[in-house]
């Protein structure tokens, strides 16, 4: 997620709500992203005054500004009183229990490790409703910002947790979120993270495999595809290249990005790129029509029997990273589709199932 916000175009701006004593993540943010400007909440006046302190010794008080919230006003205070700035995420330590009782139990039961000393002050541990409550709060107030910040993230201190507040997304429409877990020695935390935006997150961060909670999991933006292929005297990864080429410029509404220049073509025949060592060749892929699908193709047709001209948005409504994985043989190929930005998962999945079928076609007959 650090590395698609730290590609934007712009001074990226986040939150961290009860940033504590140290303001420490606004610290390191700062401190190793130039271009990154945060601000820090807080409702105890004693760890305001020792975060402005840690801001003011580090010389950043020009990108971190501290401020104090109210503990029964809104949690993204931020946001709602800087209506003139685009933000780009929310970071948040919620106070995990709704009671001293709650912290007990906690620590005495199995969900918790009993190696995982609880160090944060009363005010940083417990909150009414404990952190499922504070993060439906959240969540209410994201309803009404929505894409005034991309990224909306929150930790979370309790597993069972997770299915909770799933639900609570997909009730109110929600579908771009993903659920991570971090693992420091004994200590086990979750996170959560929802967006109104377009862009979407590649699995690796926004899927974890674990069975008890795997119906919490969003659907899998990264599919896979293997084909076997007839034996030939030009390479396998040729082959599939060609065959994706042949595909991609069929279809009118698409664009081919991220590809090598025209220089480094051979013939008519564009060459993708190795993005990584894992990969024979990456290419990504932008549409701003569903050209694709048998309704558009009648479309397309019928348009052109009339002789009229179909229209062009330039709004990109779809992207996707399609990989070739590294061959160990001649017989299969593997690639991958990657879903970038998009609103629509029909349209994601149409688009793949057509390139799937279209290439196929074509590695039996090259």
């Amino acid at each position: 997620m650090v590395e698609t916000v730290g590609n934007l175009d712009h001074a990226v701006l986040g939150v961290d709500i009860g940033t504590g004593a140290s303001a420490i993540y606004p610290l390191l943010m700062c401190s190793t992203q130039h271009r990154w400007t945060m601000i820090g909440t807080d409702i105890d006046d004693t760890s305001l005054e020792s975060a402005r302190e840690n801001v003011k010794i580090n010389q950043l008080q020009g990108r971190i500004h501290v401020q104090r919230s109210d503990a029964t006003g809104n949690i993204l205070a931020p946001i709602f009183e800087n209506a003139d700035k685009q933000f780009d995420f929310t970071m948040c330590n919620p106070p995990f229990y709704s009671s001293k009782d709650d912290m007990l139990r906690s620590a005495e039961g199995k969900e918790f490790d009993p190696h995982a000393v609880c160090t944060g002050a009363e005010v940083e541990m417990i909150t009414e409703g404990g952190e499922i409550a504070f993060v439906k709060r959240m969540i209410a107030e994201s309803l009404i910002l929505r894409e005034r910040c991309r990224w909306y993230t929150s930790l979370l201190g309790k597993m069972s947790t997770v299915a909770d507040l799933v639900e609570e997304l997909k009730s109110n429409g929600i579908n771009n979120y993903g659920i991570s877990e971090f693992v420091q020695g004994h200590t086990r935390r979750w996170g959560i993270a929802w967006s109104f935006g377009d862009v979407r997150l590649s699995d690796d961060i926004t899927r974890i495999n674990k069975s008890h909670i795997s119906h919490s999991m969003p659907l899998p933006n990264d599919l896979r595809q293997t084909f076997k292929v007839v034996k030939s005297t030009l390479p396998t990864a040729q082959r599939v290249e060609s065959a994706l080429h042949a595909v991609f410029t069929s279809l009118e509404s698409l664009s081919i990005i991220g590809t090598n220049s025209s220089d480094q073509s051979q013939g008519d025949q564009m060459t993708f790129q190795t993005r990584c060592p894992h990969n024979e060749f990456t290419v990504i892929v932008q549409s701003a029509a569903n050209s694709w699908s048998r309704s558009a193709r009648r479309k397309k047709a019928k348009e052109g029997v009339q002789g009229v001209k179909p229209t062009n948005s330039p709004q990109v409504i779809l992207e996707c990273e399609i990989a070739l994985f590294r061959l160990t043989d001649q017989t299969s190929a593997t690639l991958q589709c990657s879903w970038r930005r998009g609103r629509e998962r029909e349209l994601f999945e149409s688009f793949w199932s057509h390139v799937c079928h279209k290439v196929g076609d074509r590695l039996n007959q090259i």
